[in-house]
């Protein structure tokens, strides 16, 4: 399910292209190695319209069981814990803060956001450095080259190569 609804750079251009021909709402798509998401700031009409546009660019309907909506402060919340990588498989992921910059960066490109959405994006970056530098949790993290896993109801530890900056779950 999840690699149909993915989305690379060129998708995104193609799907903010159609997007801005008929809305007005705020629009950031953002798909990283374990997420496709739509951040968006509109009416319940352009929620269904975003619904439309990713099913038609997965070739299947809209993932009802599979899939999750939030609105107003807990939307806000989502995105900001994302940004920081509190909700990421590997607690404190850097990685996702760089692809929701870049995920951003093409947004902006494309005119699909506007000043919600910046304004917004721009106080989840000042959280993720925050996060990444003053959480005593995460620099301990860092600095013994372990980070928690997250799976569904487990947390693992995970070793991160000093080499790649990446990380391996097993």
């Amino acid at each position: 399910m999840r690699e149909a609804f993915a989305l690379d750079r060129e998708a995104k251009r193609r799907l903010y292209a159609v997007w801005m021909e008929a809305h007005e709402g705020e629009l950031l798509l953002v798909s990283t190695c374990n997420r496709t998401e739509a951040y968006l700031y509109g009416t319940d009409e352009d929620v269904a319209a975003v619904r439309t546009l990713l099913s038609r660019h997965a070739g299947r309907s809209w993932p009802e069981a599979e899939s999750f909506h939030f609105q107003d402060e807990a939307a806000l919340r989502h995105v900001l814990e994302v940004t920081c990588g509190l909700r990421s498989q590997v607690l404190g992921d850097a990685q996702i803060f760089s692809q929701i910059k870049e995920d951003y960066r093409l947004a902006v490109e494309a005119g699909s956001v506007g000043t919600v959405m910046h304004r917004l994006l721009h106080s989840a970056f000042r959280a993720a450095k925050r996060v990444a530098s003053e959480t005593s949790c995460i620099r301990a993290l860092r600095r013994w080259r372990v980070w928690p896993c997250r799976l569904p109801g487990v947390i693992l530890p995970v070793g991160v190569s000093q080499t790649w900056k990446g990380c391996a779950c097993w």
